[in-house]
């Protein structure tokens, strides 16, 4: 019996070049596509995949000399040199591990009799440089015990596997592959590898500004000139001094400000000179860009539209200057600088602590529900003007707040509620709900938690004779609730709620705002109940 495993991608990954060029010259340069023997996987019969996808991940874990993990190996080898930026900034042989799906197909005679799909981060538990680290030391040391030999031995292809996997190559090594005046005349000889490949290894050494010593600008102005890309991977490269990534800027500055370059090249400029300003090394350019000497971001800073262009780019850089996020939250109310990593470790208290309080306010309502037989509501009608009076004389009662037996809950409404959210006593938002998530969480509250069912039960069909009687007070609350945490992130934190349209008969009377949660630690706000006025009665 033979087993087919196959590699593939969600076609609408398709649409994005980066990914589709991943695809071809990674996994499909080495094979999208594995047939072996049912005995690789080295099971007991009978066949079965859960067997196949149990064994797979031992195969791969366990690092297995055999072609099943060879094949993983070399994916992972061959996609490890590009760098996917469209839907997950991630090097190539970490995309595919985490996006791409396998399936896996039990053959008879080639045809199918048993298939079934995973995606295969669900069945391999080991990063894309974990797959490959072993061979990464064995080549490295070979590398290093040859490096007395001459050019040609040096410039191979597994010199050139081991480049693109080892982002911190010797500096002696590198010298003695890119230094070396033979280099260009083996680029010329050699036709089995693209001198691409050669240039884009060493762009994302630790060691890059210091191959080519004081030439180093002038190497890499014709390097760049040549392979454009290669600007991207050292843009992202954090070892790089101000001067290296001052040049690359200015190159990317250069491809999108030529009129006569391709549309390509224009975009490629662009998202040159984005991923310099998110380089960690860029604050040390603050004030060496500009022909003036004036401080960079503060000239960006100056007008509106030229602020709200920029610096969506700008804070993506983890290193931004305090002063400057400072300057965007106090006089510019700019809330992404509020969200920014510097600025929260900034807020920290002499004891590295935050201290969060969140106060919330507004008209309320304590909400109960419960059935009424149809004689008793028409007693009701007849002869009470108050519900309260009603439950206490005719249902013997202690008042309104104990005809609850089908929902009880009191609070805020995500639409009623005024929130103040601080840190260390620094308000960084003050305003509803709706606009807390719009302007502090990019998606909706995530970590939000439905406590619909320990308030109430949803109800499928009217009870005879009886209606189901709602009631609702309107009230001044205001509450808050204080915690500390070492670290504070905004996406950890959410609301415990309950929505009155899981309750009763499905009527929205508001999803009610019970608590706070963050990092799934629970803290329910003290609302006051049973001390209101009903002011509104519905029957159903």
């Amino acid at each position: 019996m033979k087993v087919k495993l196959e590699l593939s991608l969600p076609e609408e990954y398709f649409e994005y070049d980066d990914i589709e060029n991943l695809w071809e010259w990674g996994v499909r340069r080495v094979n999208s596509t594995l047939i072996v023997d049912s005995g690789a996987f080295n099971i007991d019969k009978p066949i079965t995949l859960e067997k196949i996808n149990d064994s797979f991940s031992s195969i791969i874990e366990k690092k297995s000399d055999n072609e099943i993990f060879n094949w993983i190996r070399d994916v992972m080898r061959a996609c490890d040199q590009y760098y996917v930026e469209n839907i997950q900034h991630l090097d190539g042989g970490n995309f595919i591990l985490n996006h791409s799906i396998i399936d896996i197909s039990l053959l008879k005679d080639d045809e199918v009799i048993e298939s079934d799909s995973s995606s295969l981060n669900d069945l391999i538990f080991l990063s894309a440089d974990e797959i490959i680290e072993e061979e990464d030391e064995v080549v490295e040391e070979k590398t290093n015990k040859n490096l007395d030999k001459q050019i040609e031995t040096i410039f191979s292809l597994k010199t050139l596997e081991m480049l693109k996997r080892n982002k911190e190559v010797d500096l002696e090594i590198l010298e003695d592959i890119y230094s070396n005046e033979e280099r260009d005349e083996q680029f010329e000889r050699d036709d089995e590898w693209d001198e691409w490949d050669w240039w884009d290894a060493l762009a994302h050494q630790k060691n890059v500004n210091k191959v080519f010593g004081a030439q180093n600008k002038y190497v890499w102005k014709d390097v760049l000139f040549s392979f454009p890309d290669t600007a991207k991977i050292i843009a992202k490269n954090s070892w790089i001094n101000e001067d290296l990534l001052h040049q690359v800027l200015i190159f990317g500055k250069e491809l999108r400000g030529d009129e006569k370059q391709s549309e390509y090249i224009k975009k490629l400029g662009y998202r040159i000179e984005e991923l310099a300003y998110a380089n960690p090394v860029f604050p040390k350019l603050r004030t060496k860009i500009l022909d003036s000497g004036e401080d960079f971001y503060q000239f960006m800073m100056k007008d509106e539209k030229q602020r709200d262009n920029y610096y969506p780019i700008l804070l993506e850089n983890p290193n931004i200057p305090i002063d400057v996020l400072e300057e965007l939250v106090d006089n510019h109310n700019y809330l992404e600088a509020m969200k920014h990593k510097v600025y929260i470790d900034s807020l920290k208290n002499e004891n590295s602590e935050f201290n969060i309080k969140i106060s919330l306010k507004g008209i309320g309502n304590e909400l109960c529900q419960d059935f009424l037989k149809h004689e008793d509501y028409e007693e009701f009608e007849k002869n009470y003007d108050d519900w309260d009076t009603f439950c206490r004389d005719k249902l013997g009662l202690d008042g309104y707040f104990e005809f609850n037996k089908a929902a009880h809950l009191t609070g805020l409404t995500n639409e009623q509620a005024s929130i103040k959210f601080e840190i260390n006593k620094k308000i960084i938002f003050n305003g509803n709900y709706f606009d807390l998530q719009k302007e502090l969480f990019e998606d909706d509250f995530q970590n939000n938690k439905n406590v619909s069912k320990n308030y109430g039960k949803h109800i499928l069909s009217q009870k005879e004779n009886k209606f189901l009687i709602t009631t609702r007070t309107f009230e001044n609350f205001e509450v808050s609730q204080n915690f500390t945490t070492k670290e504070f992130e905004f996406h950890k934190f959410g609301f415990i709620v309950a929505s009155s349209d899981e309750l009763g008969y499905g009527t929205d009377y508001g999803d009610f705002i019970l608590g706070l949660i963050y990092e799934g630690e629970e803290f329910y706000l003290e609302y006051p109940g049973g001390v209101g006025i009903v002011e509104q009665l519905n029957k159903e």
